[in-house]
């Protein structure tokens, strides 16, 4: 038990705490105005795991140890902060704390805290938000941990390792939902990209200014991509049949994937994206809405539709709209793993045309890559499909599209079909790849698990290293990569005062920039982290000069005007355009590593 405190919370305790880096000397004593003081003698207990909880600890002086099963799992010292996860919506402590000296803890309570959160105060959200980027940091360091007991075989790691899956699992959905309720609910916003502080913008804005734009469109409809954002943003398009490993959950339930993906847009691209749920299973009823609200967008990204009624509705849509028509599940997904297999074939040295390939799961994402990669060079009749009801073989029933894929063989089963198996792509739901499988696949095997949003492989970790199996990207988390482009030069320190002015007046004497290495033995030294990490440091969108031309795209020299483009813009260099269009996975995979 605590002993009582009469000291008052001093601001400049918790200054040293990196859950309150962010906030300034004002907010931090908006902070602590909310805190009590609480002391512990040597050996006492915080809490105990699976405890009520309801306070986040901030360590003034001492030291304290959490425990979990038994297990010391951390030991932190003054400034460190525990019992995040009460402020995650999340009551039950997930580890025992003990102190391991006398140990003064400043206390903040959930119940005083939460009204601010709420309020949307910005000192609360700040440390909301700090302390939930700080949990994946501490996630991503027992991620290295485990890593690191792989390697050296440990003969705990099994244990190690499901206490880490529920460790990390429990962390990870308290601060999703923190994540997406914090400040403002969701994670998208509308903003205004002109002035409209005064009267005479709102004139120009709205009524009566508007109507100019309105009658250039009106008489030329590409006046729209000069007038309006129509050019730059994206509709992404979901009726919520077939959403991640969730399966038919609705269009509602749908929408934080939908806003996720505008996120990328934004992230990756810096293209505007809408998320639009539709309340609609018939396909026909799903090409006529998207057909009717795609005069709004310059392009439609169909996302989680079941198969096989997303391959028509897409090629519907292709068929009616002019503008650009994708169902990411398809192409996003079978672009990014098509490139991760051809970096991972080139790193434990196979083929592409001699490796075999099995596919847990035969649905839109399957299928996709299924194709894809026979399109990089994959032998068709060395390709498996299977899907809940086995191997796609040609004596069963299924449906027409997958007609393609079936191939004559006496396999019935996924553990048939893997064992002797070169690569596995899991597409499908979690848990079908079991350890035994993993082991019965070739030497060097590669594993492709999504894991969106659970893994499709059991204890992978425990297996995939002792056994030589290379492990691909994640579908899901490493698809937003494919719009990555490399630096076209690497930084060097600036001149300062006089050199400056100098370097300036002779810019033939700066010092060469290097070059970066893509070569072979870049990759071999990069063996071990297949994984590519977002965003990557090697991987930058090129400058704004680069990146596109004319906003109505017509325009193709830099000095040229088109009707409705206000000013020439610069357009791409043969480089740039030479790295665009359907090699980007191969080119990829030759330069960045992912």
């Amino acid at each position: 038990m605590s002993r009582p405190s009469t000291a008052r919370v001093q601001p400049e305790w918790l200054r040293w705490c990196a859950a309150l880096d962010a906030l300034d000397y004002d907010e931090i004593a908006a902070i602590t105005a909310l805190a009590e003081v609480e002391d512990f003698d040597a050996g006492e207990q915080v809490f105990a795991q699976g405890s009520a909880g309801d306070k986040l600890y901030v360590i003034v002086s001492g030291r304290v140890e959490a425990i979990r099963s038994g297990q010391v799992i951390a030991k932190l010292i003054a400034g460190e902060f525990f019992g995040e996860m009460a402020m995650f919506n999340r009551s039950e402590r997930v580890a025992t704390v003990r102190t391991l000296e006398a140990t003064r803890l400043v206390a903040l309570g959930e119940r005083r805290f939460r009204p601010l959160v709420q309020r949307q105060e910005p000192a609360a959200v700040k440390l909301i938000q700090q302390l939930g980027a700080l949990t994946l940091k501490r996630m991503q360091r027992a991620n290295e941990d485990m890593r690191k007991r792989m390697a050296e075989d440990d003969p705990l790691l099994g244990m190690v390792l499901d206490e880490y899956r529920q460790l990390s699992g429990e962390l990870l959905a308290g601060w999703a939902l923190a994540y997406h309720a914090v400040g403002k609910p969701g994670k998208l916003t509308v903003t205004s990209i002109k002035p409209s502080s005064t009267a005479a913008d709102l004139a120009v804005a709205y009524s009566p200014g508007v109507a100019e734009p309105c009658s250039a469109i009106a008489s030329d409809a590409e006046a729209a991509y000069a007038y309006t954002g129509k050019g730059r943003l994206v509709a992404v398009v979901s009726n919520g049949t077939a959403v991640l490993g969730l399966g038919a959950i609705g269009a509602l339930a749908a929408k934080p994937v939908m806003e996720g993906k505008a996120v990328l847009f934004k992230r990756f691209a810096d293209l505007d994206a809408f998320d639009i749920e539709v309340d609609e299973t018939d396909p026909r009823g799903m090409v006529d809405t998207v057909v009717r609200i795609a005069p709004t967008f310059g392009g439609i990204n169909l996302e989680d539709i079941a198969a096989p009624d997303c391959f028509w509705i897409e090629e519907e849509c292709k068929r009616r709209l002019d503008i650009p028509v994708m169902h990411d599940d398809q192409h996003g997904t079978a672009i990014i793993v098509g490139a991760a297999l051809l970096n991972a074939l080139e790193l434990v040295g196979k083929r592409i045309d001699e490796v075999r390939v099995v596919f847990a799961g035969a649905g839109a994402a399957g299928f996709a890559t299924a194709r894809y990669l026979a399109d990089l060079g994959v032998r068709r009749e060395r390709m498996i499909l299977t899907d809940d009801k086995g191997v796609v073989h040609a004596a069963r029933e299924m449906p027409p599209y997958l007609r393609e894929f079936a191939i004559d063989t006496g396999l019935r089963t996924l553990a048939e079909a893997v064992a002797g198996g070169d690569v596995f792509v899991g597409l499908s739901a979690a848990n079908v790849l079991t350890e035994d499988m993993l082991r019965s696949m070739a030497p060097n095997g590669i594993v492709g698990a999504r894991d969106r949003p659970a893994n499709r492989t059991r204890n992978p970790a425990g297996c995939h290293r002792r056994h030589g199996t290379q492990r691909l990207p994640q579908p899901g988390q490493q698809r937003a990569g494919v719009s990555l482009r490399l630096p076209r030069r690497t930084r060097h320190p600036r001149p300062r005062d006089h050199a400056c002015h100098e370097a300036r007046r002779h810019p033939g004497d700066r010092p060469p920039r290097p070059a970066a290495d893509h070569s072979r033995g870049r990759l071999r030294r990069r063996r071990p982290r297949i994984r590519a990490r977002l965003p990557d440091p090697q991987a930058v969108r090129p400058p704004p000069a680069a990146r596109g031309g004319h906003r109505c795209g017509r325009g193709r020299d830099a000095r040229r005007r088109c009707a409705h483009c206000p000013r020439p813009r610069r357009v791409p260099d043969r480089a740039h355009r030479g790295r665009r269009g359907p090699a980007v996975s191969s080119w990829l995979v030759r330069r960045t590593g992912i």
